[in-house]
């Protein structure tokens, strides 16, 4: 029987598994969180979602907040949400995509909405 979270890989490469497990792992050094798990994605909350996780064919959508906007590359884009939110999409397809600055973006979105 397939879990709600393997419901979102299933017919996937592995690769975008194994980059969501690695996501995993790097956002737990961050401190407490829950993973609430819905049809449509799979959200990272400490007192609000901090991470946003879409699974497409070749890639995965991770959407984080900052309360400022990045648009260097690898930044697929920002959002401004409010006067002090922004959302910022990437587009990951392999364990390696989550670099060095994707983990500081995502520490940094992890302080901002605790």
């Amino acid at each position: 029987m397939l879990t709600d979270i393997d419901m979102h890989f299933r017919n996937k490469p592995e690769a975008l598994r194994a980059t969501y497990n690695k996501l995993l792992s790097v956002t737990q050094a961050f401190g407490p969180y829950n993973i609430d798990i819905v049809q449509s994605a799979i959200f990272l909350k400490t007192k609000s979602t901090y991470v946003e996780v879409k699974t497409r064919k070749t890639h995965l959508i991770v959407v984080f907040f900052l309360n400022h906007e990045v648009t260097e590359f690898p930044m697929a884009r920002a959002m401004r949400m409010s006067k002090s939110k922004v959302a910022h999409e990437l587009y990951l397809q392999h364990p390696d995509d989550i670099d060095k600055q994707v983990m500081e973006w995502l520490k940094e979105s992890y302080e901002f909405v605790k």
